[in-house]
């Protein structure tokens, strides 16, 4: 083999590295495909539903961690107009055909443990 080819096959060898560890390192719920899971969140998989129609898709999840309610708010309100998302009120966003709210709730004052339970329904 040439160097160049031996140089090629290494480049893309560390390209598809690069490409699989980013792609593992980005979290998801698992029903809303495109909706990212904050980090220090970890979704409650069993409260996971989506039921799609022609008129639109519900989907529902619940999210827990030990981080502030601002901190979530200021990162959704940054990362998802990066997915189509609008919005001008707190915690409520929308695309397209497509709402999605945010509401929080305290689960444990000691340890500041909150749930996010994030919602969209049809416009």
């Amino acid at each position: 083999m040439t160097r160049v080819f031996k140089f090629c096959i290494w480049c893309i060898f560390f390209v598809i590295l690069l490409f699989s560890s980013l792609v593992q390192s980005a979290a998801f719920l698992s029903n809303i495909e495109d909706l990212p899971l904050m980090a220090g969140l970890t979704e409650e998989k069993d409260s996971a539903i989506l039921f799609e129609s022609s008129s639109g898709r519900i989907a529902e999840s619940i999210a827990v961690g030990k981080i502030s309610e601002r901190d979530v708010s200021k990162f959704y309100k940054e990362t998802l107009p990066q997915f189509g998302w609008n919005t001008d009120l707190v915690n409520w966003f929308w695309r397209e055909e497509e709402i999605l709210s945010l509401r929080f709730s305290l689960i444990n004052e000691e340890n500041g443990t909150i749930r996010v339970h994030f919602k969209i329904v049809p416009r």
